[in-house]
């Protein structure tokens, strides 16, 4: 994302794929793999990987190839390539190895070694054996002849290991070192499986059914030059795909892509090329049908307007679209049904010519917005156009589908959808009020209660508090939320935590306000997820300011208790932006 704060660990240019192969040997004489093996893997420590594509191993006269840029990935190094002299140069820890298409020669710092074979191209692809290029970086190969596995032993590199043993009606999507696992908690001891450790990836979330997982993929960490593609994954790890060829719409507080609530569809906004921020005008859809995914495009009212934001109904059956501000029109929140058929639910300055400073201070669009589950309310976020004054602060609102009254203003916030958190009888609106970019100062939970014909404001943060992430429980009177006291002080110089202290809290209909989750006073907790029958709750504990663990609370049990305890460690998450903790670094599908 472009607003994100997160940790360099190599840069590479790839004009083409470059691939390693590998010779496997046992004690005592070389193991011949058969080039027919279908069932070849490899893992990382143990770790199983699940390389999609042309990333996985491929067979050639007995030997094993693996695409370079992912073994790079695996081992975090580095990667760059020579179109001039067409050399690939590879950089793990203080060692460097040049190889050239067509040669049997590689140079290690600055001296030439035979390969024992030539390197040859297939598909654009460079390959060369693995087994002298993995002895030069002192990387361990091991060969399981058993389950036809090649596994990489490198110590320091982060093992996922699964630590709560029992059951937990969940399927887990998360991230960990920047790689993507899924985990079946319903299966007691499953273990991790690494889906993607390719580039960046950013989790979108659970399919309405729980059988897919959908996320982000940048190709190389840290530089999103290249774009960012919606790639799904099935819930046992198969079918790991790239849904669409171009890079989606993605930006600090909007167009995210997001999930019907109804089937296996996915609405996002995308770019029109990876050299263009300009957009593809409307919606697109991709749905998996007959055992393939498909892309639609639908359009807004103008066929020519490029959608900001969008957010589906609940019912599945139409989305709500926002339509940037131009010059002489303004924005438009518009209702987009799937067959094209739009109808205008709120516009601003329609007739108004914006111009020199009314034009870029002036209202340009809403975003994150967010339907309460009747499908009568729509809360969301008016922003300028300046980027930089979107962040200090933007006007949130509620707008009232059955009203022809003005919308409900609810004073200044931060543009996530993640503050915005409807009760489940749509009558009341928790979020998060207060300007400021940062996430751990003058941040306060206020609550907007609808059951009356005028609205009640109950503001819920005591002084000296900050107050994010409000959740409500399926059982519509229990609000969930994460409390801690304000740090003015914070200078992003250390690793410690931002909200030292930070907790789970809990508010009743009655206002009664508790902390819910415990640890020291150097740790934070974020991002509480609750089952939708109201016993377990998910959520992240923080050590350190990218480290930390998942956690498990029954909360039907005032101690602790068998059925809770840390689920899986996780480090070098991000931070998001002045400290929001956006994206969240895990998805939840309960299935109970």
């Amino acid at each position: 994302m472009l607003f994100q704060m997160k940790c360099l660990t190599y840069k590479m240019t790839a004009l083409m794929i470059l691939v390693l192969s590998i010779t496997f040997w046992q004690a005592g004489g070389t193991a011949a793999i058969a080039a027919d093996d279908p069932a070849l893997k490899m893992s990382l420590n143990g770790e199983i990987l699940n390389l999609p594509g042309s990333d996985g191993l491929t067979l050639k006269q007995g030997t094993a190839f693996i695409q370079l840029s992912s073994l790079m990935n695996i081992l975090e190094g580095s990667l760059n390539w020579d179109k001039n002299t067409l050399t690939a140069s590879a950089r793990y820890k203080a060692k460097e190895i040049q190889f050239k298409i067509n040669s049997d020669q590689c140079v290690v710092d600055g001296q030439t070694i035979k390969l024992g074979c030539s390197a040859f191209t297939s598909h654009n692809r460079l390959m060369v054996p693995l087994r002298t290029v993995c002895e030069l970086f002192g990387v361990k190969l091991e060969w399981d002849e058993l389950s036809q596995t090649v596994n990489l032993d490198v110590p320091g590199l982060l093992k996922t290991e699964r630590l709560y043993e029992p059951a937990i009606p969940a399927r887990i999507g998360f991230i960990n070192h920047g790689h993507l696992f899924i985990m079946d908690g319903n299966q007691p001891g499953s273990a991790p499986l690494l889906v993607n450790q390719k580039g960046e990836n950013q989790i979108i979330g659970w399919s309405a059914d729980g059988q897919w997982l959908a996320y982000l993929n940048s190709p190389v960490r840290n530089d999103y030059s290249g774009g960012e593609y919606i790639w799904v994954v099935k819930a046992d790890g198969s079918q790991n795909t790239q849904i669409d060829n171009h890079p989606v719409f993605n930006n600090l507080a909007s167009s995210v892509p997001k999930w019907s609530p109804l089937d296996n569809s996915i609405a996002f906004v995308a770019r029109e090329s990876i050299d263009s921020y300009d957009c593809i005008p409307g919606v697109n859809i991709a749905s998996y049908q007959d055992g393939k995914w498909t892309v639609r495009n639908i359009s807004a009212s103008d066929s020519s307007d490029s959608v900001s934001d969008l957010a589906w109904a609940p019912d599945g059956q139409s989305l709500a679209v926002s339509i940037p501000a131009q010059k002489n029109k303004g924005m438009r929140i518009e209702r987009l049904s799937l067959s094209g058929q739009s109808t205008i639910l709120l516009e601003i300055n329609k007739d108004a010519e914006q111009e020199d400073e009314a034009y870029y201070l002036g209202t340009y669009s809403a975003t994150s917005m967010e339907w309460s589950p009747d499908g009568r309310y729509l809360a969301y976020y008016l922003c300028p156009r300046s980027a930089s004054m979107t962040c200090d602060g933007t006007d949130p609102q509620i707008l009232d589908t059955q009203s022809t009254g003005a919308p409900i203003d609810l004073g200044c916030g931060l543009a996530y959808s993640d503050w915005l958190s409807w009760s489940p009888d749509s009558k009341q609106l928790a979020y998060i009020e207060g300007g400021g970019r940062e996430a751990f100062t003058n941040k306060n939970l206020v609550i907007v209660d609808l059951h009356q014909n005028k609205p009640e404001i109950i503001e819920c943060t005591p002084s000296g508090q900050v107050d994010v992430q409000p959740v409500w429980m399926s059982d519509a009177d229990t609000l969930l939320f994460c409390r801690g006291a304000e740090n003015k002080q914070f200078d992003y110089a250390g690793n410690g935590v931002m909200v030292p202290g930070q907790r789970i809290w809990q508010r009743t209909a009655g206002g009664e306000m508790t902390a819910i989750s415990s640890g020291s006073s150097d740790s934070a907790d974020y991002a509480p997820t609750v089952s939708d029958d109201c016993r377990s709750l998910i959520y992240l504990h923080l050590s350190e300011e990218n480290k930390g663990s998942l956690y498990l609370r029954n909360l039907n049990d005032t101690n602790s208790g068998s059925s809770e305890g840390k689920i899986v460690d996780l480090s070098g998450g991000s931070i998001g932006y002045y400290g929001n903790y956006l994206p969240r670094w895990f998805s939840v599908y309960w299935s109970l």
